[in-house]
């Protein structure tokens, strides 16, 4: 059964200043690779300024705890490789 959650993109990627940034194409890449997640793509929020990870999944085969799991690692590793080509090791 198809499934929908949205999560607020700047919990994800708290160092992105919006949701036309290259690490938002990434995340969705990152979550699009996943066994289970249909689809991932950015709706807009409530205010002007906020964004939201629009994230299908099949709820036959992950739980919405595993999805939210999935995401917030993808968002991790890309503010991760964001760090890394700013700062270096």
């Amino acid at each position: 059964m198809k499934r929908t959650v949205r999560t607020d993109l700047r919990l994800l990627l708290p160092e992105v200043p919006d949701a036309r940034d290259a690490c938002v194409e990434r995340l969705r890449s990152q979550l699009g690779q996943q066994t289970g997640i249909l689809n991932a793509h950015v709706v807009p929020g409530e205010s002007p300024d906020t964004a939201l990870l629009c994230i299908h999944y099949d709820g036959d085969v992950l739980g919405l705890p595993d999805v939210q799991r999935m995401a917030e690692r993808a968002g991790a590793t890309v503010t991760r490789q964001l760090w890394l080509q700013a700062f270096g090791d």
